[in-house]
């Protein structure tokens, strides 16, 4: 896996030097408040504004961060939810979760080792309790279908962000700054209980302390605001030209229609499943690459746009998705694609099983960590992402979700510990062999491998698309389509 670049730029001085100039700062601001302007609309300019003086703060840097955070947040909460008492239940809600977590923080230095080393599992049997008053609560019809499923997105947004808080406070005795560092806790940007920017103390690792690096920052956010947008219009334009989809030129910015073909030249993932041995061969694997595509351009322009409000403000922390069709292995393909869901993975499954692995020799050890991070962290991560179905009569889709995302788990950590398995191999004494020098001479041609990983995650896509209307016999047999050329 690639490792996290550090914040430097020196082969652009003379960018840098104009970025931290006057007029480069006010370019900057410019700049920023149109690319932000499809994520946030109008509002773009004064979010802008707002983290570039975060920037220039650096005292107040955090504060500012944590204010803008929470008014966002309020603001989702009041616009987002169907009446302003389902808002009052959602605000109150983060309310009280906040008010547990300094509690908790003022607790640690109290507590003994064994509830320190078990916090983050308290702190999520907290939230699957919380999970469970909400659902009776839905049962007994003592409050509505959308205020249940608010609060129980709330609490999927809430998991990751308070498990990396409740580590970081333990890491620091209880000491860490609790108002200051609102930003890395509430959840106001991003969707999917991802937690961009992991805790505070990553946020620590990345952040600017000096002219020089809050204008390489900068730069960053600017470069990956262009990413966002110039990825927004070519998924736009992929659309318009192969599924005949209209959509528009520059979305948020340029309202005009893109012209379309009149026909569909690849055809979409229903239209595969329907019956895919109506369509040629080429037809079924360019419409499947395409949805991938699709799909990995979508989570790199909401990625970026995050990513690109801390650099601004002065925290360059890494880009959630980095070139996934250049990764030469799975492994390395599911580190690009969405980097800050892999580290949850890692962070919370990987490292604890493998170090607890320690009498295991090596190939095993890493097997066991990459199945309990792939096959177990990522089955119980989604757990809560589809608790909000589980509020709906009859548990909504929420046993359908769950089946299908046990097969991509299941076919993802087979894939991932094939990847561990190859890679350890080829590092290891067994590079001596023949089969390894096959392998290091295999491996001086990325192509094969780059396509291997992409073909990989687009068969994979097939058990997570849609809905559980889509039966499990639909999926197989337009996999097994794709293998056949008649």
């Amino acid at each position: 896996m690639k490792p996290i670049e550090p914040i430097t730029w020196e082969s652009a001085s003379w960018l840098t030097r104009t970025a931290a100039s006057k007029p480069g700062q006010v370019l900057i601001l410019v700049l920023a408040a149109i690319l932000m302007q499809p994520a946030f609309g109008y509002y773009g300019a004064f979010i802008a504004l707002a983290v570039m003086a975060a920037g220039n703060l650096p005292a107040r840097r955090r504060y500012i961060l944590s204010g803008i955070a929470i008014v966002i947040f309020l603001t989702g909460a009041i616009v987002g939810t169907r009446d302003l008492k389902s808002a009052k239940w959602v605000i109150s809600a983060l309310l009280c979760f906040l008010c547990v977590q300094w509690l908790f923080a003022q607790a640690i230095p109290h507590l003994s080792e064994s509830l320190r080393h078990h916090s983050v599992s308290l702190f999520h049997a907290l939230m699957i309790a919380f999970l469970g008053v909400v659902w009776l609560l839905r049962f007994r019809a003592v409050i509505s279908l959308d205020l249940a499923m608010s609060l129980a997105l709330l609490a999927t947004e809430l998991l990751w962000r308070g498990s990396y808080w409740v580590r970081w406070q333990v890491r620091e005795n209880g000491k860490g700054e609790f108002f200051p560092n609102l930003f890395a806790l509430i959840p106001f940007l991003g969707r999917g209980g991802i937690p961009y920017g992991k805790g505070p103390d990553f946020f620590t690792r990345y952040e600017a302390v000096d002219r020089g690096q809050l204008a390489i920052s900068r730069l960053k956010g600017i470069h990956y605001l262009a990413l966002a947008l110039a990825w927004s219009t070519f998924s736009g334009v992929m659309l318009s030209v192969f599924s005949s989809v209209p959509g528009q030129w520059v979305p948020g910015l340029i309202s005009n229609p893109l012209p379309i073909t009149g026909y569909s030249i690849l055809p979409n993932m229903y239209e595969l499943f329907q019956d895919p041995s109506l369509l040629a061969l080429w037809k079924r694997w360019g419409g499947l690459l395409e949805e991938l595509m699709r799909i990995v351009l979508l989570i790199a322009v909401t990625g970026h746009r995050v990513i690109a409000l801390y650099c601004l403000a002065g925290f360059a922390i890494p880009r959630n998705t980095n070139n996934p069709f250049l990764a030469n292995s799975l492994v390395d393909f599911w580190a690009r694609y969405w980097f800050y869901f892999k580290e949850v993975l890692m962070d919370f499954f990987f490292f604890p099983a493998y170090l607890r692995l320690h009498k295991l020799s090596l190939i095993p050890r890493t097997l066991v960590a990459a199945t309990a991070a792939a096959l177990v962290g990522n089955f119980y991560f989604h757990l809560f992402v589809y608790a909000p179905e589980l509020m709906k009569p009859h548990g909504g889709d929420f046993l359908g979700l769950l089946s299908m995302r046990l097969i991509f788990c299941a076919a993802l950590a087979a894939g991932v510990c094939w990847s561990f398995t190859f890679l350890l191999l080829r590092k290891g004494d067994e590079d001596k062999s023949r089969l390894g020098r096959y392998v290091r001479l295999a491996r001086t041609i990325r192509l094969p491998y780059m396509a291997g990983a992409t073909i990989f995650f687009a068969l994979l896509h097939i058990w997570t698309f849609g809905t559980p209307a889509i039966t499990l016999r639909e999926r197989l047999h337009l996999l097994l389509a794709l293998f056949d050329p008649s």
